[in-house]
């Protein structure tokens, strides 16, 4: 009975949360439709692509190109960078890295020549993601740390939280834990600076990664428990489960396999 509930508040929350969205896009489409000034056209259809990245790649691709093609119309550099980023964006959520980075670089061609830094930042800080999925390591790194210094000066908190985390994500990889944890220290003092909580919980979660590889399990331990009071505080389920999952594996490795079957049947 329990569960059936939980699924039934699931589900009602996830039918309201749609519905809240596609009110949004009704009215953007109603705007839309009756705006005469090409700039806000441009903005509106830029929006509408944006909500359309996760519910369908081929219609937020299609809202940007009208958005690209009438910013070419009226020849504003500023929002055809804006349309480029955002055909490069919805490629990147569908995993279309190549299409990606082609439009990755449009944008920061032409970031470069106006003297768009935030752009630029975002760009290096994007083409490094990229990289990172496509498997090359050290061109990804390179990316990150061109960013930083741009995004330093822009005081973009946020981007500096992501820079330094998957920095430190490569040097786990490395199995260099010690930069690697200097790296998520910076990552959690930026994600504490603009009050991102799942930047926080996601740091905390490598650092405990990190000390189970190194067998320190009572600080990997401590770093979950964390994890999991953050995830409960802000009703994240998908971290919650990922908190318990670890917690299960830890107390697994320590042959308290109680502890560990007791959080591995509160996923389910």
């Amino acid at each position: 009975m329990k569960k059936k509930i939980q699924i039934f508040f699931i589900l009602f929350f996830t039918i309201c949360f749609s519905a809240k969205a596609d009110r949004e896009i009704d009215s953007l489409i109603i705007r839309l439709g009756k705006e005469i000034n090409d700039e806000k056209k441009i903005e509106l259809l830029l929006k509408l692509s944006s909500k359309f990245e996760k519910k369908s790649y081929g219609v937020a691709i299609d809202y940007a190109t009208k958005s690209l093609n009438l910013s070419k119309k009226i020849n504003s550099k500023k929002l055809i960078v804006k349309s480029y980023e955002q055909i490069a964006r919805s490629n990147l959520r569908k995993e279309k890295y190549n299409q990606a980075l082609n439009f990755y670089n449009k944008t920061l061609k032409l970031a470069l020549e106006i003297n768009d830094n935030s752009t630029i930042g975002k760009c290096y800080l994007a083409k490094g993601v990229i990289f990172n999925f496509k498997g090359e390591l050290k061109k990804s790194q390179e990316f990150y740390f061109k960013a930083m210094p741009i995004q330093k000066k822009n005081n973009d908190n946020l981007s500096l939280g992501h820079i330094h985390n998957n920095i430190g994500e490569i040097y786990k990889t490395y199995a260099d834990y010690k930069k690697a944890i200097k790296f998520y220290n910076e990552a959690l003092k930026y994600y504490r600076n603009c009050n991102n909580i799942n930047g926080i919980i996601t740091v905390y979660g490598n650092f405990g990664e990190i000390y189970i590889k190194t067998n320190n399990y009572s600080k990997s331990l401590e770093y979950f428990l964390k994890c999991l009071k953050l995830a409960e505080e802000n009703n994240s389920e998908d971290k919650i489960a990922d908190a318990y999952n670890y917690l299960g594996e830890i107390y697994k490795f320590q042959e308290e396999y109680e502890k560990a079957i007791n959080y591995f049947k509160k996923i389910l």
